[in-house]
């Protein structure tokens, strides 16, 4: 979701606008789409933090002008939904990167599963936020979610990666590296990094451009353990510590974090962990889809422990009615079995993560 648009008072905000090609808008028109259609007793609506921003947080030069997370819940509330929405951060669960998300809970005030006489709607979604409160938990080191050297997924994306000949500098790029040398003080052509990383092959195939974003990086920030080479030099996003574990910065799609540890570069999948995703659990996924499908999908994800999280409070808040609970037993067999095969694996992992840490 992009940023309201501000530098014109004249355009709507991006969730306002009719005409819109933009992914944002299509997305969003496509969810209403399917609130009309499908009348869904509740929903849960993730975003980007910045939709929550009014033009005047973002311009001072602006008439203030309604968030796109406004727009959003007046369009839910238009269609007969109370809706909260809550700012999480992925890393606050359990993730080793920092993400943070708005998610709204939508609940229809006519369902006939919900009901709202004895637990106000307000009450319901405070229960939320105390639940999400309990549900925190301390991440990981970035690092303890990577794949063995040997993987086949990172095997493959090497490949894939060495298709591509290491390009050399466009002027554009060198224009403002040199110029961001004289800013830092640097003299142009002195930085070096270690051999053990100028030998490695993920670095041999890394553009110059891209190779001169770890050598600045490591000399400005040697703390930092892996550095996300995709950016501007003056950007520059890279592993750092909070709470005294060391996580990623927002990963994107074109997030290419190089790791000056173990000298290579993040794969695809590993991306995809960082964002809770179990890839062990599907590794027909990994095998059938290309390197560049993993970086997008891992980047454009929700952050999965976050989903969980949300989607457990709200079971756990919610005012059940009870009334179409019973009519489970017209679900299809084969859906019931799968659901169970997928619990058990759920309930076996949790069994194994007790044992470890017992």
């Amino acid at each position: 979701m992009s940023r309201a648009n501000v530098r014109f008072s004249q355009h709507k905000n991006v969730l306002q606008s009719v005409k819109s090609g933009g992914g944002s808008a299509n997305t969003f028109r496509g969810f209403l789409a399917y609130l009309d259609s499908k009348a869904p007793d509740w929903f849960i609506w993730e975003n980007v933090d910045s939709v929550a921003q009014s033009s005047d947080e973002q311009a001072s030069d602006t008439p203030v002008r309604a968030s796109n997370l406004d727009v959003a819940i007046a369009e839910f509330t238009s269609r007969g939904y109370e809706s909260q929405a809550y700012l999480l951060d992925a890393f606050d669960f359990g993730l080793p990167e920092v993400r943070k998300r708005i998610y709204a809970v939508g609940v229809k005030m006519s369902s006939d599963l919900l009901t709202f006489q004895q637990q106000p709607v307000s009450a319901t979604f405070e229960k939320i936020a105390e639940h999400l409160r309990l549900m925190r938990r301390k991440a990981p080191n970035y690092w303890d979610i990577l794949l063995t050297t040997d993987h086949a997924a990172l095997q493959r994306e090497r490949a894939w990666r060495g298709q591509s000949v290491s390009s050399p500098w466009d002027s554009g790029s060198l224009d403002i590296h040199r110029k961001e040398y004289r800013r830092l003080g640097l003299r142009w052509g002195a930085l070096r990094l270690p051999a053990m990383i100028e030998a490695s092959l993920d670095y041999s195939q890394l553009p110059a451009r891209e190779k001169d974003c770890l050598k600045v990086t490591a000399v400005r920030y040697p703390e930092a353990r892996a550095i996300d080479v995709s950016q501007s030099i003056s950007r520059l996003p890279r592993s750092k510590t909070r709470d005294g574990v060391v996580h990623l910065e927002t990963l994107l799609p074109n997030s290419k974090y190089y790791d000056l540890v173990l000298c290579r570069v993040l794969c695809g999948a590993e991306k995809m962990r960082a964002q809770g995703f179990p890839t062990e659990r599907f590794p027909s996924l990994l095998e059938q889809s290309t390197p560049q499908l993993l970086h997008d999908l891992a980047g454009n994800a929700m952050a999965g422990t976050v989903v969980l999280a949300v989607l457990t409070a709200f079971l756990l808040a919610a005012p059940w009615t009870g009334q179409k609970l019973n009519q489970a037993a017209t679900t299809d067999e084969a859906d019931v079995q799968s659901a169970i095969s997928a619990l058990g694996l759920s309930c076996a992992a949790a069994a194994d993560d007790d044992a470890d840490d017992s």
